[in-house]
């Protein structure tokens, strides 16, 4: 709904026509999740098989940069649909992927801020793991 004002909308789906939409991105996007996970999870048995044994630590650090490298086009995927089909309207993909793009990016660097930030906050207990 949220989107539907941005975008000056003035009907927005009705209560079973929106959870449906719901339901279809969260199975679509479960999906392709799914597949960047395990796109992860092969590449990193790669790079086990490629590094040395003796090379711990560069091994975790190139672990590290794999699922970047795997999340952050995920991230923009991501934005991208919600920012294409949640609205009620059509809107153009030239017009959605700038903005989906953008907050993919403040989404990824957020995220660098929050886990810098939880200790601070006193949160450590609740999302210390996470």
């Amino acid at each position: 709904m949220t989107m539907n004002r941005a975008l000056g909308v003035r009907e927005s789906r009705g209560f079973w026509r929106t959870n449906w939409l719901a339901v279809r991105l969260v199975a679509v996007l479960g999906v392709i999740t799914g597949l960047f996970v395990l796109g992860a999870y092969g590449t990193e048995g790669i790079l086990a098989y490629l590094v040395p044994e003796g090379w711990g630590k560069i091994l975790m650090a190139l672990k590290v940069v794999n699922i970047k490298v795997w999340m952050l086009p995920l991230t923009l995927i991501t934005s991208c649909m919600v920012f294409y089909i949640a609205p009620n309207t059509k809107v153009p993909f030239k017009d959605v992927w700038p903005a989906a793009i953008l907050t993919g990016l403040l989404w990824e660097v957020s995220n660098y801020f929050f886990v810098i930030a939880v200790p601070y906050m006193g949160l450590y207990a609740l999302f210390g793991p996470f």
